[in-house]
């Protein structure tokens, strides 16, 4: 009778063992699964972020040799403006829109035969902007209303970025310029200006006077979607001009 009680309490025993070992090892199971989906997921995240870095960086590369290449005067100062007018348009809010056309009416009458590199371009690498040259207007392209009205809309509600948020996005941008060795004039003072200027909380910085002096620009700044939808299709009409995409 022992004998058999005790042969039972083996075999209740190793069915208790089996069952407690085999929960043990589905749970173990369950958890390797979520560690690997979450380590998969991580390393899918890492990935995709490194692929966007390295993307932004062929932009950035591919936006200074665009404005090297149609301007080859341009200093850092310049690179600068192009990028920051990127995210801010001109800078500032226009809320004087009477000024703005009288001081857009003195320009074009001082302009004289100022000519531009190009009637319109990309700002940065995003192309959130474009600037468009007054040549359009004195050249009878865009009339004179249109322009105005595009201009004073695209500068209107700037959102732009947080002073650290484009102070975060200057540094990757400049980090290309520098593995781009393009020897560019007073590189390093332009540099520590910069530096200077967004460390007091400012943005807003003008063109090189070497750039100025080279190329006169007479410009203004206008929100991408605006421009391709009212001002692209005079200068299309006019000539025939691929749009920024192509």
């Amino acid at each position: 009778m022992w004998k058999l009680l005790i042969s039972m309490v083996r075999v209740i025993n190793s069915s208790f063992l089996i069952n407690f070992f085999f929960n043990i090892a589905r749970h173990l199971i369950v958890v390797l699964f979520f560690i690997m989906k979450k380590v998969f997921f991580i390393i899918s995240l890492a990935f995709v972020l490194l692929s966007c870095n390295d993307n932004s960086d062929a932009l950035i590369r591919s936006a200074v040799d665009n404005q090297m290449k149609n301007y080859p005067k341009s200093t850092l100062q310049d690179l600068y403006k192009c990028f920051f007018q990127d995210y801010f348009g001109p800078g500032h809010i226009v809320t004087d829109s009477i000024a703005a056309k009288e001081y857009l009416l003195y320009e074009l009458e001082n302009m004289h035969d100022d000519t531009a590199v190009l009637l319109y371009e990309s700002t940065g690498y995003k192309h959130n902007y474009v600037r468009v040259s007054l040549d359009v207007i004195r050249d009878s392209i865009v009339p004179f209303n249109a322009y105005l009205s595009a201009f004073l809309r695209s500068v209107k509600d700037i959102e732009g970025l947080s002073h650290d948020e484009w102070c975060k996005e200057w540094k990757k941008i400049v980090g290309v310029i520098d593995d781009m060795n393009l020897n560019l004039p007073n590189y390093q003072s332009d540099k520590c200006s910069i530096d200077s200027l967004l460390d007091a909380g400012k943005y807003v910085m003008h063109h090189s006077k070497s750039y100025g002096v080279a190329y006169h620009p007479h410009y203004r700044i206008m929100r991408r979607d605006i421009f391709d939808k009212e001002i692209l299709p005079y200068i299309q009409e006019y000539y025939i001009t691929p749009s920024l995409d192509e």
